[in-house]
């Protein structure tokens, strides 16, 4: 009886957790990281300072949470669409594509994973910053197939910087309320990237 109720007391600490986080990145999209203090934070989640404290180290301890959580995300389904083998072009069409719709699904806390980076201390920034490359990575190994299959020509990691750098930034832009839908995005985005990295007769 006392395992269950602590396992739903996990739970339920877990989602608390997590509905910290939706709210606490939907004011650091909305205002910016620097301008909400944890008065704010506490009475959005409705919470006094103690409790909110009981689910969250810091402030800084919140906006890490998010970006690492966001980016662990795109990093293993990145990794499970490469794992699918499927024709390279084909592959990045769907790596377009499963970024267009979880930025679209969490705006809030992309932006807040790309924009607010620079807010982090020295050693969190490396964190993140080491599933950038985990995540670039991903794309790079799947160009570096389509060079092996002489579908695609070599590129310069410049080329590949400034096209991730297309996906990255597109948070500052497109909106699940504009007038492209996520999958519309996508399908231009991965056209520019096969057109720039195609091999040409």
């Amino acid at each position: 009886m006392n395992e269950i109720f602590k396992s739903g007391e996990k739970r339920s600490a877990g989602h608390q957790k997590a509905s910290i986080h939706k709210v606490c990145a939907e004011l650091f999209a909305k205002h910016g990281y620097g301008s909400v203090g944890v008065a704010e934070l506490c009475s959005a989640v409705g919470l006094g300072r103690g409790a909110f404290y009981y689910h969250v180290n810091s402030k800084e301890d919140i906006l890490l949470d998010i970006s690492v959580g966001y980016m662990k995300r795109l990093c293993a389904e990145a990794n499970e669409t490469q794992a699918q083998d499927l024709p390279v072009e084909d592959t990045i069409r769907q790596l377009s594509d499963l970024f267009l719709r979880t930025m679209f699904e969490h705006r809030a806390e992309m932006t807040v994973c790309f924009r607010e980076l620079h807010l982090l201390s020295p050693e969190n920034q490396r964190t993140v910053l080491d599933l950038h490359r985990e995540y670039e990575a991903v794309w790079r190994s799947v160009i570096l197939r389509g060079i092996a299959e002489g579908a695609f020509r070599e590129i310069h990691t410049i080329d590949l910087k400034a096209l991730m750098g297309m996906y990255f930034y597109s948070f500052l832009w497109a909106k699940p309320q504009g007038n492209a839908t996520a999958t519309e995005i996508a399908e231009h985005f991965s056209t520019l990237v096969l057109e720039a990295i195609r091999k040409r007769d």
